[in-house]
Order: structure tokens, then sequence, then C-alpha cells
């Protein structure tokens, strides 16, 4: 498995379309190749899976930030945190109408709830550390607690059924299929398709092969097949990037 800090490190710096980006998407680039070339000289190319993939897409800022200390003191408040994108208030008891009030009304860009309310999706509400009121920003808006000055000019984390948001999977090898468009899926679901692939037992997990599935050869190994018996590597090279310089490269 190999990890790249880029082009997300350029996108934080520069922007999501940034000339910067484009660069550092044809060094990954480059380097894919390099892999993918000594694989044809091992003669291996074509007895591992190799996938590509990324854990997010990511969107250009707006500025100003919001902050939160413009509509709600602190003096209401036991603690607030901010994540940028997401934000947790937790008001002193005699003060949580108070406080969840001021935020409704502090900015059209801001989805207020109270911890109860938190979508199911969002898999955030069940934990006894997240705070009673959770501020989720809109794409783009950057939530801060007093004055801070905000470096990068693009972030991710907003959202993951946003189109900026969506990360990017690549695959070939024996056990997929050639040419094959797969439909959108989640992201989790790539943990049970390597365990698919390397016949390893899945650990408890919210993913499903299901959705993945249409994209393996119909004599694909499976969980219950030894990995010896496939002769198959699994190369996972996880490429944080972006989803647009990516068809701005392929294209």
């Amino acid at each position: 498995m190999l990890y790249f800090n880029q082009p997300d490190y350029n996108g934080h710096r520069y922007g999501a379309s940034s000339q910067k980006v484009y660069e550092a998407v044809i060094e990954v680039d480059r380097i894919i190749g390099m892999i993918i070339s000594g694989l044809k000289y091992a003669n291996k190319l074509n007895k591992i899976n190799l996938l590509v993939v990324s854990d997010h897409g990511m969107t250009n800022l707006t500025m100003p930030s919001i902050d939160l200390l413009d509509y709600i003191s602190k003096n209401d408040t036991l603690a607030i945190e901010s994540w940028g994108v997401i934000a947790g208030v937790e008001p002193k008891p005699a003060k949580l109408a108070k406080v969840f009030n001021q935020l409704q009304r502090a900015s059209a860009h801001l989805k207020i709830y109270l911890k109860e309310d938190i979508p199911e999706r969002y898999h955030y509400k069940h934990h006894k550390l997240i705070k009673s009121i959770v501020v989720v920003a809109d794409e783009g808006y950057i939530v801060v607690v007093g004055k801070k000055k905000i470096k990068q000019i693009a972030d991710h984390g907003y959202d993951n059924e946003l189109r900026s948001m969506r990360p990017i999977f690549f695959a070939r090898g024996p056990d997929f299929k050639q040419s094959y468009k797969a439909e959108i899926f989640p992201l989790i679901d790539i943990y049970p398709l390597m365990c698919h692939l390397m016949g390893l037992k899945e650990a408890p997990n919210n993913g499903t092969l299901r959705t993945v599935r249409s994209m393996l050869r119909s004599d694909s190994s499976s969980s219950s097949t030894a990995f010896s018996s496939i002769s198959t590597l699994l190369w996972i090279i996880k490429v944080v990037t972006l989803q647009k310089a990516i068809r701005q490269f392929i294209s």
C-alpha cells in the first residue's frame, strides 16, 4: 500500500483547480507509471489487482470565514470546538435553548443541529463526546472560533453527497472487468472489496460488497478462496486527489 500526500497539499494551499494541483497530479501519475513499468518488467502486471483511490474531493473556500463568537457568547458555553467545516458547541445546561436559537439565526450558510437531530447518514450522533449542538458549514464555507486567519484556499470534509467531495476509484487486474464504468458507491465499500480480492475475512464494518460486485469478473476470487490459490497480490495506491483535477488531466 502506497500513500501520497499530493495533490491534497497543493489543493489546500493553492486551490482545488490551480496549476499547482495540475502539476502534482502529473507527478503522481509519473510515479504510478513507474510502478506499472516495474510490474511489467517483473511479468506481474496481469497477475495483480491494482487500485487507485482517493479519500475525498476538494472545493475552494468562500471568504471570509464564519466566526461563531459573532453570534454567541463564550460565557454561555462550556466548550466550543471547530474543525473548519464542522463545529461542536457545548452550552451551559441552562443556556442550551438560547445558544441554539442564536446559532440558528447566525448565517444562512450554516446548518445547526441538536445532537439528537443530526442526520443518521452522518453516523455522528451516538458517541458520548459529540457536543450538544453541531454546526455544519455549507460547501465552501469555514467555521472558526475567534478571529483566525485561514491560510488554506480549499478544503474538504463537507457533505459527502456533494459532487465536489466525491473521490476517485480506478481498478485493473485479473479480477476486474475491462472497460467497465461502475455506478457511484460509498467509499467504505472498498474495504470488503479488498478483503474479497485477498481472500480475507472481514472485520466488522459498515461496508458491503454488494455495491461493487458488478465490476468484478464472474470468476473473481471470493473471501472463501485462499489468497495463494489465485496468485494475486493487491496493491492499493491511495492517492489523496481531486476529482476535478484528475478529469482535467485525463481529458
